[in-house]
């Protein structure tokens, strides 16, 4: 399944970077799994888990001798680290990510990397948590969730990023990046978005968190997110999140005129109607919960 890749390095060791670590242990795998951290308490609590053969805060010797690379770093820090150590990756590795956007990664790195005999096939795996670091790690983070590859020209790297999602447990679909920034801006980007919207507009009222319930909780959940990485997301996929923002900006327009002069039967059936949508989306799909 991993034919060749007797190294796998993980830049970045957060809930997505050690989630990878454990889940590979879990698996299959046979090959060394090296890990990185720019902390060294970090790197000290990921060589007691057991989950990597290597630990260290040195980045060049990290990705030096790995057949495969994977970072596990905010989007905007992938792309500055992965330039910084273009010279140091072994010929003929390949490299991929774990970020939320694509299209950026994919134009400023493909070309680069292809100088020096380097594949980059960027991934998405549309999984994770309102948690982060190192203590939030899941084996079975990947298992049975959906991984977005964004293919290269090469066929070879692109089969070997896919056995590397699969060899967790992730189902692999090929997509453009382009295709996946407008997907994701509207079913993962505009959620959280909207989640830190009502966070704050609810913070404004006074005494409001005494009357906060599961309604407030599980609306509000993703808005837990890391602010460094989800600001990356906005910034790297700002035009296509601004257009998403801008048709749940019509949605709600619409919601205040049915609130200034609607009848309480178009209430309900606006309520209804998206009820239905909601309950249809959920049932057909394989990977909500």
């Amino acid at each position: 399944m991993m034919n060749g890749v007797n190294q796998i390095s993980i830049m970045g060791m957060g809930l997505m970077g050690a989630s990878l670590a454990a889940a590979l242990k879990d698996s299959a795998y046979t090959g060394a799994v090296t890990g990185w951290a720019r902390r060294d308490e970090v790197c000290e609590v990921a060589k007691q888990s057991g989950w990597f053969d290597s630990v260290t805060a040195d980045a060049s010797a990290a990705v030096a001798g790995a057949d495969l690379v994977v970072f596990c770093l905010p989007v905007q820090v992938i792309g500055e680290t992965v330039l910084e150590l273009v010279s140091d990756f072994k010929p003929g590795a390949v490299v991929t990510d774990v970020g939320s956007t694509k299209l950026a990664l994919v134009e400023a790195l493909t070309m680069r990397l292809a100088e020096g005999s380097v594949s980059f096939v960027g991934s998405h795996p549309i999984c994770g948590s309102e948690k982060s670091g190192f203590e939030a790690a899941d084996t079975h983070l990947y298992r049975n969730r959906l991984t977005v590859v964004c293919p290269s020209a090469s066929e070879a790297a692109n089969a070997r990023i896919s056995a590397l999602w699969a060899c967790v447990g992730s189902e692999v679909l090929e997509m453009g990046a382009r295709e996946h920034d407008g997907l994701l801006a509207s079913t993962s980007h505009l959620p959280h978005m909207v989640a830190a919207l009502v966070v704050r507009a609810v913070a404004s009222e006074p005494d409001a968190i005494d009357f906060c319930g599961t309604g407030f909780r599980d609306t509000t959940r993703v808005a837990s997110g890391s602010s460094a990485v989800w600001a990356d997301i906005m910034e790297s996929n700002r035009k296509i999140l601004r257009a998403s923002l801008v048709r749940f900006q019509d949605e709600l327009s619409g919601l205040l005129t049915l609130l200034d002069s609607g009848s309480h039967a178009e209430m309900e059936a606006w309520l209804r109607e998206a009820a239905n949508q909601r309950n249809e989306m959920v049932e057909n799909s394989r990977y909500i919960d």
